[in-house]
């Protein structure tokens, strides 16, 4: 995967609840040289996503506690307002 080269600065952000999903794609990632920063909810994904940008999400949809459609505010918000 190659990101713009303006995006590359910033880390990707991985989001699931299943802790070996999460530790084999993170393991995959920075194989690639990727920075990564990980959420192992939902909540804390939003939590993260207000005080850093990220210059990709990637997550399971669905998280436990979560659905698809209830991301779709939070990540228009973020996007909106560059997540600050």
């Amino acid at each position: 995967m190659t990101l713009p080269p303006h995006t590359q600065e910033l880390p990707l952000l991985l989001v699931d609840d299943n802790p070996q999903n999460l530790r084999l794609a993170n393991f995959l990632l920075r194989s690639d040289g990727f920075s990564v920063w990980n959420a192992d909810s939902a909540e804390q994904a939003i939590v993260l996503l207000k005080g850093q940008r990220f210059s990709m999400v990637l997550m399971d949809i669905p998280l436990t506690g979560k659905t698809s459609s209830s991301w779709h505010l939070p990540l228009t918000h973020c996007r909106a307002t560059k997540c600050a």
